[in-house]
């Protein structure tokens, strides 16, 4: 199995664009879809291109990860952001925090370095032009972890304090200035707010625990200083999935608040209770083991009677939350 899944890995990527990484060759429910259909997995996404390229470092394989450093390099805006989707059929749409999280090179290029794995490519611009635009740009996102809604993203939040921590603290070549201080000072100021942010104290999504983090705290991205109560707002759920108070809604991507903050703020006892709320409302049971949705009322998946999906269906289990739902 590791060795398929190795070989699978490696065979995602471009042969003529070296580095470019599609997330998947296939495309969802790809038996009702036909060559107009431009969507899909068979894209570059900024995100798991990443994901890829961190797993092939984790088997001691170096060569592509670094064919990939240098291709979103090569892509990277002027303004420091990532195109969310690269492909020959697709333009460059939408722009989410989740796609410049340096871009999650928080961890990324650190084993890069650790391994001797970067030779003559030095990473500096691009993670300083990184780190600006997601200090410009934040703390709100356009587009939250699933890219369906915008505001205070606990997932999003949480992997921008790892990545402006990370910036704060490693080298790599660039100078430990007054540039890393004020990246350090501006994620312990996000890890400061995330209570205040995304935060319900009256929740009854679950009796007796009215105090759970939210999937999503929705605001205007655009707004100089918006500040949503996360006890009043209310979300509109994407692919069918109704109108509901952000109170009311957990997402299995919370977990993010624990696993990847570089601050040791979030208690285990916290992280416990928050995975009760998880487990409560997200959590099944399948002849495999337990699985979790993404979020609840979610509206992405095959039909009840397994019709595939058109706009509208249930949410189902997701695989990679599986190991991201149990606390530190």
């Amino acid at each position: 199995m590791y060795r398929l899944s190795r070989c699978v890995l490696l065979a995602h990527e471009d042969k003529v664009f070296q580095g470019a990484i599609v997330a998947s060759m296939s495309i969802p429910w790809g038996e009702t879809k036909g060559d107009n259909d431009l969507g899909g997995y068979h894209l570059v996404w900024t995100r798991d291109l990443v994901q890829s390229a961190t797993a092939l470092l984790a088997t001691g394989q170096t060569s592509t990860p670094l064919r990939a450093l240098t291709w979103l390099a090569a892509i990277q805006r002027p303004d420091g952001s990532f195109p969310r989707t690269v492909g020959s059929m697709a333009p460059l749409i939408g722009l989410a925090n989740s796609s410049t999280r340096l871009p999650r090179q928080s961890c990324w290029d650190g084993v890069c370095h650790k391994q001797d794995a970067l030779g003559l490519f030095s990473p500096r611009v691009m993670i300083v032009r990184a780190a600006a635009h997601l200090i410009l740009q934040g703390p709100v996102t356009s587009q939250d972890r699933w890219e369906e809604n915008a505001g205070y993203s606990p997932s999003t939040l949480a992997t921008v304090i790892a990545a402006l921590v990370w910036r704060s603290r490693v080298g790599n070549g660039i100078p430990r200035n007054r540039i890393c201080g004020f990246c350090f000072a501006y994620a312990d100021w996000l890890a400061a707010h995330i209570e205040e942010w995304m935060v319900t104290t009256q929740g009854e999504l679950v009796e007796g625990f009215p105090h759970h983090y939210i999937r999503i705290n929705p605001t205007d991205p655009n707004a100089p200083d918006p500040h949503p109560d996360p006890n009043t707002t209310m979300i509109q759920i994407a692919n069918g999935g109704g109108l509901h108070p952000a109170a009311e809604m957990s997402s299995a991507a919370i977990s993010c608040i624990w696993c990847d903050s570089a601050f040791a703020t979030r208690t285990i006892q916290s992280s416990a209770i928050q995975s009760k709320v998880i487990d409560r409302v997200l959590k099944h049971d399948l002849p495999q083991g337990p699985g979790w949705r993404r979020y609840n009322h979610d509206g992405y998946g095959q039909k009840d009677d397994v019709g595939a999906f058109d706009g509208t269906g249930v949410g189902r289990c997701w695989p990679i939350l599986t190991g991201r739902t149990r606390p530190l």
